[in-house]
C-alpha cells in the first residue's frame, strides 16, 4: 500500500500539488469520464500535451480505486490500460 502524504501546502495535499499544473485544469469532467460508448480521444489528446502526465498516471496507479475498479482517463490511460500497467509492475516488468 502506498503512503499518502499528509503535509498541507497552500491548502492542497502535497501529494496532489501536480494537479494545479495539469492541462486538464478547468476542463469539464465529462471529457475524462465519458459515458459508455463515448470516445476518450479528446481526453487522451489533452493528456498528450500535459506537463504533469507522468505524475497523473502515477497518482492513478497508486490508487487502487483508479486502476482496479477505476473509471476515467488519468495520465493518458484508460482503466484497462492502467490495470495492465499495474499488473506488469506487480510482475516486475517494465511499465
Amino acid at each position: 500500500m502506498t503512503r499518502h502524504l499528509t503535509l498541507i501546502e497552500g491548502g492542497r495535499d502535497l501529494a496532489e500539488q501536480w494537479m494545479i499544473h495539469a492541462a486538464c485544469a478547468g476542463t469539464h469532467r465529462d471529457v475524462f469520464f465519458p459515458e459508455n460508448g463515448a470516445h476518450v480521444r479528446p481526453a487522451k489528446a489533452l493528456c498528450a500535451r500535459c506537463p504533469v502526465r507522468d505524475a497523473c498516471l502515477e497518482y492513478a496507479l497508486n490508487d487502487p480505486a483508479l486502476h482496479i475498479v477505476g473509471t476515467g482517463v488519468w495520465g493518458g490511460t484508460t482503466p484497462p490500460q492502467r490495470r495492465r500497467l499495474a499488473r506488469l509492475r506487480r510482475l516486475g516488468g517494465a511499465a
